[in-house]
């Protein structure tokens, strides 16, 4: 199957052919050997194999080692002026909130993950993460996204 990818970091667009995952950057990049790319993808690897789990225990794994807790924040701001729409909501749940908690989640585990991958782990476990309300300044709702885990080598 013949398909248009997008390089990465060229920007250029290429044609990929085959059933195989698509790759991310095109075939002149690949070839530069850059150092930038090839610490791209050496992380992508890292990434793809990474463990993340909200249990203090990987199943069927053991934790090899300890490298310490890290920890992200972000604050999401959603806008709340005007009437209530009632066709921004479905099955109860308001899909603007809903998709920016959604958002602020997979930002915060991907910020794990890259801070753990610093230290050299292989996976986190003990994902913890929380949401509070920071209050309403000029119509805008502020939430905190925190969000914590403990860095660990696992075999």
């Amino acid at each position: 199957m013949e398909r248009t990818v997008k390089c990465k970091f060229c920007n250029n667009s290429f044609t990929f052919e085959g059933e195989e995952a698509l790759p991310d950057s095109c075939p002149a990049c690949k070839k530069q050997e850059n150092p930038d790319v090839l610490q791209f993808f050496a992380d992508q690897k890292k990434r793809r194999e990474f463990v993340a789990v909200s249990t203090p225990e990987v199943g069927g794994r053991k934790v090899a080692k300890s490298l310490g807790l890290v920890t992200t924040e972000q604050v999401v701001g959603f806008k709340i002026s005007g009437k209530l729409d009632l066709s921004k909501f479905s099955g109860g749940m308001a899909l603007s909130l809903v998709d920016k908690l959604m958002n602020g989640r997979e930002w915060a585990i991907r910020t794990l993950t890259d801070d753990a991958l610093a230290l050299g782990a292989n996976g986190l476990v003990g994902i913890d993460i929380r949401y509070e309300s920071l209050g309403v300044k000029e119509e805008v709702l502020m939430v905190l996204v925190y969000a914590k885990g403990t860095a660990v080598i696992v075999e």
